[in-house]
This record gives structure tokens, sequence and C-alpha cells, in this order.
């Protein structure tokens, strides 16, 4: 059986989703998929030499300067039929037996209902985030119907989590929903022996790693507040964002805190030689109140990769603060304030709390090994391919 799988964000581009795409595809045979997405000529060789598998491309990445993307919305909603014209020789080409559209971009995931629809082949969505909970105005009355589509038109929703699947089951009674989680790269996968040793320090050295927007900028701002007058912890940022965009969201700290972009290749190196590897999720924020509730940070998995202690600041009612607490694979702080945030600090110092919180989480990653997850999703397909032939 063969999945064609359209994706805006595939390898080599950065960022969550292109990440966890890059690591679902590369666990299917070659057979078994093909792939559409928003690429050039150059980086559709890359990811076709990354993913080893046929890679088809579609250019509508306009922006400015790699930002600004909202900007040209009008512009990419119009190139939608020329879009839908190369996934339609695609389509002919391959011969696909299931398509699968992948949101948080709403034009492919859209455009791949369509031609599903156009070519009475079963059609399979993909949910990273929510959608239409997510938009207001104008923008969530064009959500709601977009998806009311996809929803209607889909064999199943996968959806990022657990939490996004709760909220979906409760709000959409007659759509059929699945956990389709993060994955991980097994080459990352610590050694089955290995042991963190932990050793009480009178400085500790922390680190916080990505992007940092609407979904985490307020958890941050007060975790920076909480600790910049620590003696005892010290703090690096790495991320793409720039030192004065941090400034203009609110943040301040000092900018020798701020290290810029980590290469791919030296990712892990780089946060392994930190004693306390910190995760930060919004209370608050642009987002919907659901969008809190339900993000499961795409980071939280190479953090748990890392072999190293987890401090995790979340509201009480969101998937991540569930999550941690289920598995117990980091010290939680699910309160919103300076004190907690420093209390529970002070706890992942302990030598015996941290090796537990470590080793836990070493065996929690193991659930999301992508030959798992990708058989997992590909027994579900052809499960109801094989059910509507039948």
């Amino acid at each position: 059986m063969k999945i064609c799988i359209v994706s805006c964000y595939l390898p080599p581009k950065k960022g969550g989703s292109a990440e966890v795409m890059g690591n679902l595809i590369r666990y299917m045979s070659t057979e078994d998929v093909v792939v559409f997405g928003e690429l050039d000529e150059k980086e559709r060789k890359q990811c076709e030499a990354s993913l080893k598998c046929n890679v088809y491309a579609f250019w509508s990445d306009f922006n400015l300067g790699g930002r600004g993307k909202r900007f040209f919305i009008l512009f990419r909603w119009m190139m939608v039929p020329l879009m839908m014209m190369r996934m339609a020789q695609v389509i002919r080409k391959e011969k696909p037996d299931a398509i699968l559209g992948v949101y948080p971009d709403n034009l492919y995931c859209f455009a791949a209902e369509r031609i599903a629809r156009r070519f009475k082949i079963p059609f399979y969505s993909y949910f990273h985030n929510t959608y239409v909970e997510n938009r207001d105005g104008f923008n969530k009355y064009i959500g709601e119907k977009i998806q009311k589509r996809i929803f209607e038109n889909s064999n199943t929703v996968f959806v990022m989590s657990d939490g996004m699947k709760r909220f979906y089951e409760k709000h959409y009674k007659n759509t059929r929903f699945a956990s389709l989680t993060h994955t991980l790269n097994p080459s990352l996968l610590l050694p089955e022996d290995y042991q963190y040793t932990a050793t009480q320090k009178q400085k500790y050295s922390m680190v916080i790693t990505g992007n940092i927007n609407a979904s985490n900028v307020e958890g941050t701002k007060r975790f920076i507040e909480a600790i910049k007058d620590s003696d005892r912890f010290e703090l690096n940022i790495y991320t793409h964002v720039p030192y004065l965009m941090l400034m203009n969201r609110g943040l301040s700290f000092p900018k020798e805190w701020h290290k810029g972009y980590i290469p791919d290749g030296e990712y892990f190196s780089t946060i392994r030689s930190y004693d306390i590897i910190v995760l930060v999720h919004g209370f608050t924020g642009a987002y919907s109140e659901v969008e809190y509730e339900t993000i499961f940070p795409t980071r939280t998995i190479p953090y748990l990769l890392s072999g190293k202690p987890l401090f995790v600041h979340a509201p009480p009612k969101s998937f991540l603060a569930s999550f941690v607490r289920e598995n117990e694979c980091g010290i939680l702080v699910d309160e919103a304030s300076h004190e907690a945030v420093l209390k529970g600090l002070d706890q992942l110092t302990n030598p015996d709390v941290s090796e537990r919180m470590v080793r836990n989480g070493q065996e929690t990653v193991k659930k999301f090994h992508p030959e798992v997850v990708s058989s997992g999703f590909l027994d579900i397909v052809r499960s109801q391919n094989e059910s509507a032939v039948v």
C-alpha cells in the first residue's frame, strides 16, 4: 500500500513539524510512501536524499527574509489551483492508495483533501496543533469551513497527542481520531546501560532552546525573572529569535545569555553540556485556552533523549503537565509564581531526585521510537482501507 503524504514542512526545513514528519517518513519503506511538500529544487533533492523516497515539490514559500509568511496568505491561496494541478500529476504518476494531508499549513491540507475527493482516494489528515480553536474573526470563519470539510472527509484525523485526541473527541462526536505522536531520531538514543550520576554543585548551568513565541513567552518571562538574580543558577538561551525581538516580546535578560541557533550537528553535545534542561510552556498568551491545554512541545523528546535532568514549567491542566506527572520524567512546576520555580529547581538539585527523573525519562522516550509510531499509523490506514474495500 502506498500513501501520498502532503506536508508543507519537511526536511531540510527547520522547526518541529519538519522534524516530526522526517522521523515518521524515514521509517516507512520506499514502497509505502511518496511525499509532496513546499520545497525549492535544492531542498527537494536534500529531502529525497534524507527520506529515501520520491519527493515532489511545489514552491509557495513567500516570506520576508524567512519571516512574515502571514503577510502573503492571499498570494499563497491564489496558488492553490496550481498546487492542485501539480498534485494531480503526482497522483496520476504514483497511483497512491491513500492521501495524508498535514496541518499546521491549511493550504496544503486543504489541497490534499480536494485532490483525494477528485480522484476518489481515501483521505486522512494529521493535525499537529488545533486550527479553528486558535483563530478569531474572519480567519476563524474561514477556518471553520475548511476544518469542517477536512474532518468530514477524513477516514481518521490523526493528532499529535492524547491531549488533542481527548479534546477533539469531546467536541467532534462524528469524527474518528487517533494519536500519532512525535517521533525521535533512534540514533540519538543513549546506550541501554547509560547511567546518569548527579553531583551537588555551588552553581548549576541551565539551558533553554528553540522558538520563544506566544506558546511559551509568558512562562519563559516568569522563569527568567525567578532565576536572574540567583547565585545558584545560570542560564543560556539558544534560539533563532534575535535578542532585540525577544526584548520586544517582553523578556529581559543580559545579552550574553543569548547564544543564537545551535547547528544541527552540535545540538545534543551542546545541551548535554548543561546541568539542567528547562522546558517552559505558557500559562496564558495570544493563543486560545485549548491550545495551551493541548500543546505538546516538539523539544520535549530531544530533552528527554539528552539524559540530563529536566525542569518543566507548565499549566496544571495542560497535556504536557499530565505527561510529566504520569511518567515522572522531570520536575514539574505548575504554579505561576517565582517562589514555586525556585523551589522546583531546588528539588532537582537533589541527586536522588535528578537521577530518578533521568532514568524514567530514558524509559519514556522508547514510546516515541519512529518504528513503533510509523507501524501504528500504517496499521490504521491499512485496516481502514481494507474495510472500505470489503
